[in-house]
């Protein structure tokens, strides 16, 4: 197998990118959604690594209806799915066409469990997120990504599935659904549709 090198020029814009603010410099939300890197290591408070960086401007750039990423095991495949729905759906990225226009990402393991384990690893990077948030403000924020989560009945929170919302409106922007890969799948419409350790054959 051919391997991708990492571009030089991709290196030296993540190295600049992972430098924490200047005393008074705020986070650029144009830029954190423009961004997943940003994102990643300025709202999570984690450094990617240079080729989830890549992957993640290849990503936003894909003008195509596939994209593939393989790498060895435990280089962080799982974490970057992760990243890039909640990303997506944060920043309602891929709004489809409807009366709520958004983002529903829908994530296939190659197990159930796996499905959700993945939908605890989104919990897990908003609660690191709120960390992160918490320690730049020095406390003045305290709480930036959990309400993004519903608590209102309607809105499905579960082991499979979350629901996001404006906080400060209570309106839906986006959902994330995590299923096998069954014909369970049929029957939804994503905006995007992210594969973790699945094999993909025939049409």
């Amino acid at each position: 197998m051919d391997y991708t090198k990492i571009p030089d020029l991709i290196i030296k814009d993540k190295a600049e990118m992972c430098k924490p603010p200047e005393f008074g410099q705020s986070v650029s939300l144009t830029e954190a959604k423009n961004n997943i890197g940003y994102f990643m290591y300025h709202q999570l408070g984690m450094t990617p690594y240079a080729w989830q960086y890549y992957a993640f401007k290849k990503f936003r750039e894909n003008k195509k209806n596939q994209m593939w990423c393989t790498c060895r095991q435990y280089l962080g495949k799982s974490t970057g799915l992760a990243v890039i729905a909640l990303h997506s759906v944060i920043y309602n990225v891929y709004p489809i066409k409807t009366k709520y226009d958004i983002t529903h990402i829908g994530l296939i393991s190659k197990t159930e469990e796996q499905s959700k384990k993945l939908i605890d690893d989104i919990k897990n990077l908003m609660r690191m997120g709120d960390d992160h948030i918490r320690t730049i403000t020095g406390g003045k924020v305290q709480n930036y990504f959990t309400p993004f989560l519903s608590n209102k009945q309607e809105y499905t929170q579960s082991k499979t599935e979350l629901t996001f919302v404006n906080p400060k409106t209570g309106k839906i922007i986006g959902k994330i659904t995590a299923l096998p890969p069954t014909e369970r799948v049929r029957g939804y419409t994503f905006s995007q549709l992210l594969m973790n350790e699945v094999i993909v054959t025939g049409k």
